[in-house]
Order: C-alpha cells, then structure tokens, then sequence
C-alpha cells in the first residue's frame, strides 16, 4: 500500500491550494496521479486503479470520500503543529501508519474500518477546530 495516507492528505490539501509538487524523485504511480491532479476537478486518490474487488481499498476509498467532505483550509497542518501537536502527531504518523499495518498485513475487516473511522474523525475535528480558530 506504500505512502497511502501521505499520498491522500497531500491531494486533498493540495486540491484547494494548487498543483502538487512531486514528493520523491522517482515518482510512483500514485505519485503521478496526484502530480496530474488539476484543480477544481472531481479527484479520486485510486481513480486511475481500479481495485474494487479488494475489500480494504473499498473501505479506505469511503473514508477518502468522508474526509474530502471536511476539506483542509490553508495552514491548517502548520496550526496543527503548533497549537495542537498531539492531533497533528495522530494524524501526520499515527494513524496513517496504523492503517499501512493493518492494509499490509490483511487485518481483520473490522479493525481496518476502525482505524479508517477514527482517521476519518480525527480529520473532522482538525478541519472543525480550526475553521472555528479562523472564524474568531
């Protein structure tokens, strides 16, 4: 599954900011999609890969989809850092490489859809947190 999540959070900040900067010098295929992204446009991390026989890229695609409804606001990942370092280390390190563990390994259903739920939530209260932040 590789760089998931850091692949996804990166097209979703970038979706608002502009185009994507190619994160390692050989660029993979996910890399790729995410460079050719164009914005304003309607963007799936896995859209260029069809796997919707696998039951773990289903449930990580849904909860691509809940957290592109709470869409990152600039400088959201900077405040984070700052003035909310245990969420940022969650979101940034925790949780996406809990979710590459669990994907890589073929946990119990179950489990993975927990992982990608409390990611999904965590994402929530980030974006909510500080659009409220903002709005004062």
């Amino acid at each position: 599954m590789g760089r998931y999540l850091e692949i996804a959070k990166r097209a979703l900040v970038e979706f608002k900011e502009g185009p994507v900067e190619k994160i390692a010098t050989e660029a993979t295929s996910e890399e790729r999609a995410v460079e050719n992204l164009s914005v304003g446009t309607e963007w799936s991390p896995f859209e260029y890969e069809n796997r919707s026989d696998d039951p773990y890229w289903i449930h990580a695609q849904a909860a691509l989809d809940q957290i592109a409804a709470h869409p990152y606001l600039p400088g959201l990942w900077e405040w984070l850092e700052q003035h909310q370092p245990v969420l940022y280390r969650i979101l940034q390190f925790h949780l996406p490489e809990e979710i590459d563990s669990l994907w890589d390994t073929r946990a119990p259903l179950d489990l993975f859809q927990q992982a990608l739920d409390d990611s999904v939530e965590e994402h929530r209260e980030a974006c909510e947190t500080f659009k409220q932040v903002m709005e004062k």
